[in-house]
């Protein structure tokens, strides 16, 4: 998870002439914490983790104070389960999210991005490719992951310094 996360969240080459300096938002959306506060409680404890082991400045938000939020803010947005956004938040999400990967920022989500929705009580279902145009991603960018390893090349890694593992360790 480290490494894709890296991969796909920090690993952009500033300018040149500029000093890169990553500032990660980890946006919590309200809408899933009402529907299942257990794992998505849990999803931002582990990004918040994440962001502390590989030593990255971050803010907690919720998706309301993210969307109100000036996208320069942000480097990275990490998205702590955030599955279920209402109807009335999703076209702002997606400008966000478009406006925010056109300057350069990158996105991370840990599990579908507001694939859901209340209706009447009724929970409805949109199909993920809603978020897509914005993100710059098709259907066929999807790759299944499992049994997923970090493998640390050299002593340095922040992987390797924390938790103590030799070079190429899994």
């Amino acid at each position: 998870l480290a490494g894709a996360l890296l991969t796909a969240g920090l690993a952009a080459a500033p300018p040149a002439d500029a000093a890169y300096k990553p500032h990660v938002a980890v946006v919590s959306c309200e809408e899933s914490y009402a529907e299942d506060w257990y794992n998505t409680q849990g999803s931002n404890q582990g990004l918040v983790g994440l962001a502390g082991l590989v030593g990255v400045p971050y803010d907690t938000l919720t998706l309301t104070e993210f969307l109100a939020s000036p996208a320069s803010n942000y480097t990275s947005v990490w998205f702590a389960r955030c599955l279920y956004v209402n109807n009335d938040r999703i076209g702002s999400l997606v400008t966000r999210l478009g406006s925010h990967t056109a300057a350069g920022g990158s996105v991370f989500f840990d599990a579908p991005l507001a694939i859901a929705y209340r209706d009447g009580g009724v929970v409805r279902y949109r199909p993920m490719s809603t978020t897509f145009p914005a993100l710059g991603i098709t259907d066929r960018d999807w790759q299944p992951m499992q049994n997923a390893t970090v493998r640390t090349t050299g002593s340095a890694h922040q992987v390797a310094v924390r938790f103590g593992l030799p070079p190429a360790t899994s």
